[in-house]
């Protein structure tokens, strides 16, 4: 019988996880793929009202499992859940979030190497986005591009269709960007046939970074997108550049030198689901 509890201290769980996190199972938010980024995750949700650090123990009070949860509309895992078995740690979470949260849905990003998680999820939820996680490091990899252009995707504008059709159900719509437009970089090639839409912010330890939200094009047009907003995003102070790149744009994010860190699988599990389960 495997029994949950709320944590007040970090303390030597990272001591615990950290060797899944290591093999390749790897968590998310991509802050906590360090030790220190971890352990920063899992603050958070001891220092932030409402979210949760939960554990999960066995009958000898042994930890077996762990994982941070966000509570907000739509609840999310963080930094989890990492335990052992597996099927039957996120199991007592699931009950655990059931109890407290029923009306609310629950997701989480999992690696895809992650077998065991890929199979419990697949069992429990349905599969949102599927990607690869690119990311690069502060700096230029490539000469910038003279063909793209700074846009802002104002209603009735040729930015505001592009970004639509490359962000159908995005909650960040041409219309919200607009309303907090010094925090995006939007830009289009000269022909108006590529698109791409990079939010400035900070990652959960507080750190400046651009995330990529909206992309259309094909790979040489979306590579120069992608290598204007690498330099634009330096120029304000951002340390990376994140891409959760569809499979038909992960040739371009190579092409402007982004690495590939993770294969990412984001599942939710709906209210109602919870209950049949």
């Amino acid at each position: 019988m495997i029994r949950v509890e709320e944590a007040g201290i970090v303390g030597r769980l990272i001591d615990f996880a950290w060797p899944w996190v290591e093999s390749g199972q790897q968590v998310f938010p991509l802050a906590a793929f360090s030790p220190e980024g971890l352990r920063a995750v899992w603050q958070r949700c001891v220092d932030v009202r409402g979210d949760h650090l939960l554990l999960a123990r066995s009958e000898d009070a042994s930890v077996v499992g762990v994982t941070g949860l966000l509570v907000d509309e739509e609840c999310r895992f963080l930094g989890g859940p990492i335990g052992a078995p597996y099927a039957a740690v996120a199991d007592a979470f699931l009950a655990w979030f059931t109890a407290h949260y029923a009306d609310r849905p629950l997701s989480a990003g999992i690696s895809a190497r992650h077998s065991g998680g890929y199979e419990w999820w697949r069992r429990h939820g349905r599969l949102r986005e599927a990607s690869h996680v690119m990311v690069s490091q502060s700096g230029v990899a490539a000469p910038r591009p003279a063909n793209a252009c700074i846009v802002t995707p104002t209603a009735g504008s040729t930015a505001a269709r592009l970004h639509a059709e490359a962000l159908p159900d995005g909650w960040w719509t041409a219309d919200r960007v607009c309303a907090d437009v010094a925090r995006w970089i939007c830009l289009t090639n000269a022909t108006a046939t590529a698109y791409l839409a990079a939010r400035l912010g900070q990652d959960l330890m507080g750190r400046p970074e651009a995330e990529v939200f909206a992309a259309l094009g094909g790979p040489s047009d979306l590579t120069e997108l992608l290598v204007e907003a690498r330099a634009l995003s330096t120029r304000q102070h951002a340390r990376r550049l994140v891409f959760f790149a569809a499979a038909e744009h992960r040739e371009a994010a190579l092409g402007a030198g982004l690495q590939e860190v993770a294969g990412y699988a984001d599942w939710v599990i709906d209210p109602d689901a919870q209950t049949a389960t």
